[in-house]
């Protein structure tokens, strides 16, 4: 087991050239939002951005897409049905993948009354297409909420081959069958089992963050209550993906990312307290925070 602290996280960063383009720093697409969550598909996306990805495409509901418009971020309408993605959006995106470095899948999809069904055939076809390409995939959030609910209806589903997971330990605990206090007694071994048994990199959320790919464990050492707020996890998310897609793999972007994302909150912390931060400052704070490794 090994601690994220700020010699490991700056070794991590990875390097600009003066000489370079958009294209030299990756892509990332985006499947995000819904009337309900328009903030967790603004806070992802850009977050993305801010971390140095080169292109960012948020691919949603109309209603969600003037958000991000002023922010650089490109954006691409998924068909809705009553407020959420529609079924049939699958074929929409599966023209998209090739064009991506990393996927982001899952930030805000659902209604806040709950999960549609037509979310759960949307997942599963947009995974059938994941299956077949070699880039990272990020799930996070409803993301995670439709990988449980697949599980249960198929245990083997096939994931894709560069997969990192982001739950919360309520997320986790859905995941992988268990309590909430079970996966808070059992941190570092329940991350372990869900990395191996998911074949992917797990990020277990909370005080001093696990990630871990089954085998290498990492703890983080930043981070404050302050990052205790909604659509925080959704900045976090961003971040992954936007430093895997300049290249980092999905243990190294992962660890990265929740150094400068705990990073970012302590900073926003000491400017507006613990109390007064809001996801939108820790957005604001990653520049500073990446500049402080530097």
């Amino acid at each position: 087991m090994e601690k994220i602290d700020r010699a490991f996280a700056a070794a991590l960063l990875p390097p600009r050239k003066e000489d370079s383009s958009k294209g030299d720093f990756g892509s990332v697409l985006a499947i995000a939002g819904s009337p309900s969550y328009r903030g967790a598909a603004y806070l992802s996306s850009v977050a993305a951005l801010r971390s140095g990805a080169g292109y960012v495409t948020l691919a949603g509901p109309e209603e969600v897409l003037p958000a991000v418009v002023t922010a650089g971020v490109v954006t691409v309408r998924l068909k809705s049905f009553r407020g959420t993605v529609s079924s049939r959006a699958w074929r929409r995106v599966d023209t998209l993948l090739d064009r991506y470095s990393v996927v982001l899948f899952g930030c805000g999809l659902s209604r806040i009354s709950g999960i549609p069904v037509r979310l759960d055939r949307f997942f599963e076809r947009v995974l059938l297409s994941l299956q077949r390409r070699e880039v990272p995939v990020i799930l996070d959030a409803d993301g995670l909420n439709l990988l449980s609910r697949a599980l249960h209806a198929a245990p083997a589903i096939r994931l894709p081959g560069k997969l990192v997971l982001t739950p919360h330990p309520g997320e986790m605990a859905r995941l992988c069958d268990l309590t909430v206090s079970a996966v808070q007694e059992n941190r570092v071994s329940v991350a372990m089992d869900a990395a191996k048994r998911f074949g992917a990199v797990v990020v277990l959320k909370g005080r001093e963050t696990v990630v871990t790919d089954g085998t290498e464990v990492l703890v983080n050492t930043t981070g404050t209550s302050a990052l205790a707020k909604a659509g925080t996890g959704d900045v976090l998310a961003g971040m992954i993906a936007g430093l895997c897609a300049q290249g980092l793999s999905p243990l190294d972007g992962a660890a990265l990312a929740v150094y400068v994302h705990g990073l970012a909150g302590e900073q926003a912390a000491d400017k507006k307290t613990d109390y007064g931060v809001l996801a939108n400052d820790v957005l604001e704070y990653i520049p500073d925070a990446i500049h402080a490794l530097l």
